[in-house]
């Protein structure tokens, strides 16, 4: 079981304010008083592990095409962040060996999600997340590992057995318990829209922790913790501290 510090965790940092999955999205977190960030991991043509949510960069670079079939090199040239406002103008995209040192150097806690391009194999971003993440006891303490990709997930427990593991869900599955015992989880991450009573009571008297993901109102947050979430993602996460 991974003690969770609070509440909210910022979703790809506090996205609703910069751009997500960027340095100045998760130091927005750490300006904000937010001591846990969640990010996505994915691999570039050369096999670096980078912090990106799509398969295509379209969205949110002003570069086009799969990431997948990028260079670091080349992924280093793009602009990550002029696309949510001109004042981000410049920003690069992370690597993950750069961001797991910023984050100890803060002391923050943060979720990784292992995030599988369907179109590649998923296997070398997996070896690489294993082998980038350092083998320390600060680790094992602040760090949170999940996918909505079983085989992937079971591939990293056996690389990685001292990392806690979340299995991420859009809605509730059959023999998701199985799943979570095979890579002996620490939490069920659970999409909001699709959170039931029955299932939120299911994980909890199973005796795992409840992440909700993507919370950002008031009224969502209070329903999530009623039904005994440990923790919610949020855009916007600043604002459900508020009193």
């Amino acid at each position: 079981m991974i003690a969770i510090p609070q509440q909210v965790i910022a979703h790809r940092g506090i996205s609703a304010s910069a751009p997500e999955n960027t340095l100045s999205a998760f130091k927005l977190a750490k300006q904000h008083g937010i001591e846990w960030v969640e990010f996505d991991v994915s691999l570039s043509l050369d096999r670096e592990c980078v912090i990106f949510h799509d398969d295509d960069l379209d969205r949110c670079s002003n570069l086009s095409g799969p990431l997948a079939q990028q260079s670091l090199a080349a992924l280093k040239q793009g602009d990550f962040g002029s696309w949510f406002a001109p004042e981000y103008a410049g920003e690069t995209i992370l690597e993950l060996k750069s961001l797991i040192q910023w984050l100890q150097t803060n002391d923050m806690h943060f979720n990784l999600e292992i995030k599988v391009d369907p179109n590649i194999a998923w296997e070398p971003l997996v070896e690489n997340i294993a082998a980038t993440l350092p083998q320390t006891s600060w680790l094992r303490e602040h760090c949170l590992v999940s996918s909505f990709h079983p085989a992937a997930l079971l591939a990293f427990s056996r690389l990685r057995e001292d990392v806690p593991l979340g299995i991420l869900l859009d809605e509730p599955m059959q023999h998701w318990q199985d799943w979570a015992e095979g890579v002996n989880a620490s939490t069920v991450n659970c999409n909001y829209d699709h959170l039931t009573t029955a299932f939120a009571n299911d994980v909890v008297d199973a005796g795992y922790q409840l992440l909700v993901y993507t919370v950002n109102t008031p009224e969502q947050f209070e329903t999530a913790l009623s039904l005994h979430a440990t923790a919610v993602f949020s855009d916007n996460p600043e604002r459900l501290m508020q009193p």
